[in-house]
């Protein structure tokens, strides 16, 4: 391999360990722990995800986050969203303006013994009880209305959303590739939703979310294809990978690559 391109990727190896390995970190987990399960779920209803967000995706969000996330616990292992239905409910039994039209959830996929309860979120109420997976769970807190935000009874929509992520058995393979590529440039653009600073950092903010997103892109991709199962190691060999190549010398990279293409020729004469 031309030792220019053994370069660029050494130097984009090491800028996706910097600025994207947290943010592969959600993702893997998110993935590994039935977050296919949840996307089916919100693609049986027919709705769309409007806003999705980790809580924490990279180094931008710990070091711009506002002053009061710093006084708090940081919780990893959290995918917040907001849902829209595909029809707005008007019946009034579900909201007094009677326009709701969506929904926040939140899915726990890491740190299940931290979720979903009175001493997480200073709201003034109790949030909803979890509805629990083996390894994740979500949440329903709000209505999402066209007005604001108000906690109320579940929707018919609710209940098929925590139907289909409870009992599921199995999504097949060629599904959870259409699902990851349908809602992948959500989880890209999801990066941007975390400019919540002062005016003197938001252009350095913004240049490390971008940086994020760019060194993302590559591993993102390519875990479409892996299955679920398989997402948390797949995400701690590519980190075991990358440091391999970054450290190991141009020359001894050279002669890997000899030798592979000499087994490839044996291969094709023989």
């Amino acid at each position: 391999m031309n030792r220019k391109i053994i370069k660029f990727v050494k130097i984009f190896l090491l800028l996706s360990l910097i600025f994207s390995s947290i943010f592969l970190f959600n993702y893997s987990y998110f993935k590994g722990n039935n977050g296919i399960f949840l996307l089916n779920a919100l693609d049986s209803v027919g709705g769309k995800i409007d806003y999705i967000a980790f809580d924490v995706d990279s180094p931008a969000w710990l070091l711009f986050r506002p002053y009061h996330l710093k006084q708090r616990r940081d919780c990893f292992g959290r995918l917040r969203f907001f849902y829209k239905y595909k029809t707005p409910y008007t019946n009034p039994i579900y909201v007094d303006n009677g326009k709701r039209i969506g929904c926040v959830i939140d899915f726990w996929y890491l740190n299940l013994k931290a979720c979903p309860g009175p001493d997480i979120y200073d709201i003034g109420e109790k949030p909803m009880e979890p509805f629990l997976r083996s390894n994740s769970a979500i949440v329903f807190y709000y209505v999402l209305t066209a007005d604001g935000y108000y906690k109320t009874i579940l929707t018919p929509d609710d209940y098929k959303i925590i139907d289909s992520f409870l009992n599921t058995k199995r999504i097949p393979y060629l599904r959870s590739i259409t699902l990851q590529l349908k809602t992948m440039p959500k989880f890209l653009k999801s990066e941007l939703n975390h400019l919540e600073t002062d005016a003197n950092n938001v252009l350095l903010q913004m240049l490390m979310l971008i940086l994020t997103v760019l060194f993302s892109i590559p591993y993102l991709y390519l875990q479409v294809i892996i299955p679920s199962s398989l997402s948390v190691p797949f995400f701690w060999l590519w980190i075991a990978f990358s440091i391999f190549y970054i450290i190991i010398p141009y020359k001894t990279l050279k002669r890997i690559g000899e030798k592979i293409k000499e087994r490839k020729n044996k291969r094709i004469t023989s």
